[in-house]
């Protein structure tokens, strides 16, 4: 038998970063000191919704995560209402928190009576917010939800340079659930409820937290590199 090149060998993949929690107001209550003790890493707080909510409760939290040597992140939780109203919205209630990493989270929300933002209203979003901060948000959504947006040119070209955030509460999924994104590059992986077979590897429960159960997202990477990433995402295209 010949044995096999030292460079050809394969190296175990190393474990996710699982330490990624998003929440909002109605998520109880929580002590990000035990969380980050726990293992949790970053805090991605709610902070507006459509042209005029705003959720409030992401102050304390920012200050509480920034305490706690968290990485910070602030969404907005999109609808169909005018896209540039509702990204002044968001720009005015972050603009505080310059570091933060800003996220727009465009899923269904056909129950309410503002309606579902849609790729058109997404990519006006995103690139309302580029043109004041220089920087392009995160877009979240889910598998199932990306699967049914239609993409014209223009949202494709605006959203591709949007890093993605694929929500999906089962096993990794092998590519972006559109051909608009080359990769994900966070995965929202449990509801804290739902998620992957391998509760070891992919824990659903959340240290610090009255509710232990929350949303957690894996990066596959070092935390290092999270950091980098947390940093730069979204600046480099223009």
């Amino acid at each position: 038998m010949i044995a096999t090149p030292p460079s050809f060998t394969t190296r175990p993949m190393p474990p996710p970063l699982t330490g990624i929690v998003d929440l909002h107001h109605d998520d109880g209550a929580y002590d990000l000191a035990a969380a980050a003790r726990g293992g949790v890493v970053a805090l991605i707080h709610k902070a507006t919704e459509g042209g005029d909510f705003t959720d409030r409760a992401h102050v304390a939290a920012v200050t509480q995560a920034r305490a706690a040597g968290l990485l910070v992140g602030l969404y907005h939780y999109g609808n169909a209402t005018d896209p540039v109203t509702q990204a002044d919205h968001f720009l005015r209630v972050t603009e505080s928190h310059p570091d933060a990493l800003l996220v727009l989270d465009c899923e269904d929300n056909s129950r309410s009576r503002f309606g579902t933002m849609t790729a058109r209203g997404a990519a006006s979003f995103a690139q309302r917010v580029h043109d004041v901060r220089g920087r392009w948000p995160v877009f979240y959504s889910f598998t199932s939800f990306m699967r049914s947006m239609r993409f014209d040119d223009e949202s494709r070209a605006v959203l591709a340079r949007c890093p993605l955030w694929q929500a999906q509460y089962g096993e990794r999924p092998a590519a972006p659930a559109s051909s608009v994104w080359a990769k994900i590059d966070l995965w929202q992986y449990t509801n804290g409820a739902d998620g992957p077979r391998d509760v070891a590897r992919y824990p659903r429960t959340v240290p610090g937290f009255a509710r232990a159960a929350q949303d957690r997202s894996a990066w596959f990477g070092t935390l290092d590199e999270l950091a980098a990433w947390w940093r730069t995402c979204g600046r480099a295209a223009s």
